[in-house]
């Protein structure tokens, strides 16, 4: 299998997050993961900063205006 990236949109599902990022990182090849932050407040930022991941890219909408559908894919 070739190396591939996840792209997660997210707006406060730290939750959902958190169980996306561990199935993808429990596949046998290390994956890249883009997670699109849509301006959450739920910690979503503080917890990717400290996962210290290499294959983790991150784009973080600051808000306080969610950018949704068109802007993000959420």
């Amino acid at each position: 299998m070739k190396k591939i990236t996840f792209v997660i949109p997210s707006r406060n599902n730290l939750e959902f997050l958190k169980l996306a990022y561990e199935s993808i990182r429990n596949l046998s090849i290390k994956h890249e993961v883009l997670v699109l932050d849509d301006a959450s407040t739920d910690g979503t930022s503080e917890w990717i900063k400290e996962l210290n991941d290499p294959d983790l890219i991150t784009y973080v909408n600051e808000g306080p205006e969610r950018i949704g559908i068109v802007g993000m894919f959420d």
